[in-house]
């Protein structure tokens, strides 16, 4: 009885994890996973929709990039948005989505005044590295990137 139960419920669950994949990869394929970005987006407003925020006089869901690696580690399908703030206090964006094999990089300054103005330029690294900076911190960059667009994410 047991075994005829176990049998059973392999395919179900293996079915929903598949369903959970393909969706995830739909959804990024078509478009954002994350809340929409609309002017004003001050730092308040990325906190609360759940960003990694990194502004000069605030840091916020900094667990959630912990969440992130240990994602990477155990190939578990993951994503995350990092806004960083400029100096002038405009929004940066770093988009990742893990699929469990590598990593979808989405890079946006469109709302920087000095930036380059790549809206939702992409990327497809094979991993995050950590390089050491003469201060003696590492610093997180991409690694394996199909295009130069991965030379965009640094995340301290």
């Amino acid at each position: 009885m047991k075994r005829s139960v176990l049998f059973t419920l392999i395919p179900i669950i293996v079915l929903l994890a598949l369903t959970v994949y393909s969706l995830t990869e739909e959804q990024w394929t078509a478009g954002p996973v994350f809340p929409e970005i609309t002017k004003p987006y001050d730092p308040e407003r990325a906190e609360q929709n759940g960003d990694v925020v990194l502004a000069i006089d605030r840091k916020a869901n900094l667990e959630k990039w912990e969440h992130f690696l240990e994602s990477l580690k155990i190939k578990r399908v993951d994503a995350i948005r990092i806004t960083q703030y400029t100096v002038e206090g405009d929004p940066v964006f770093s988009e990742l989505f893990y699929n469990g094999k590598s990593i979808h990089f989405t890079y946006d300054d469109s709302l920087d005044g000095f930036g380059e103005h790549l809206i939702r330029t992409r990327s497809i690294c094979k991993a995050i590295g950590t390089v050491k900076l003469e201060n003696g911190n590492g610093m997180h960059i991409l690694e394996g990137c199909n295009n130069g667009i991965g030379r965009y994410f640094a995340f301290p």
